[in-house]
């Protein structure tokens, strides 16, 4: 979908841009068909990383690296009855590589996942994805413990 707005990728670009103006050591991936063409990250400049689509042993080996898989999703925008399941097969194989996840729930499909201890879950509402995204990267980066703990679980 254009932009990438389907899998929320706006509004990852927005919150990495907030996070990036208070936190000179985070940095930003993104797997997928997205590139720096899609929407404006010059000012995040060296400290996003584009990999492009990956097949699944070049998707573990990634997963290995990483500490947190943010995930915006939105459901039924790309055509009717399009929806990605929550969370998505993609956050699925990072949780199995020890990755935490942040991610929307739009469907309600998780109702088992305590918030905070086996997802960091976001709101439904696009407009208050941004801050819950970086209000949770704040608390973990002063936390680290918790994102670990998560990961684990």
């Amino acid at each position: 979908m254009p932009a990438g707005v389907n899998k929320g990728y706006p509004e990852f670009i927005a919150a990495a841009h907030q996070l990036a103006a208070t936190d000179a050591g985070l940095r930003f991936h993104v797997v997928g068909n997205f590139d720096a063409s899609d929407v404006d990250v010059q000012a995040l400049g060296e400290r996003i990383r584009f990999y492009g689509r990956l097949n699944t042993p070049e998707l573990k080996a990634f997963f290995l690296n990483m500490d947190l898989i943010v995930s915006p999703n939105r459901p039924y925008l790309l055509h009717p009855g399009n929806f990605d399941g929550f969370p998505t097969g993609c956050c699925m194989e990072a949780a199995l590589c020890g990755v935490a996840i942040m991610a929307t729930d739009v469907l309600h499909q998780n109702p088992g996942y305590p918030p905070g201890q086996a997802i960091f879950p976001l709101p439904d509402e696009p407009v208050e994805i941004v801050p819950a995204i970086v209000q949770q990267v704040r608390q973990l980066l002063a936390a680290p413990e918790q994102l670990a703990h998560c990961a684990r679980q």
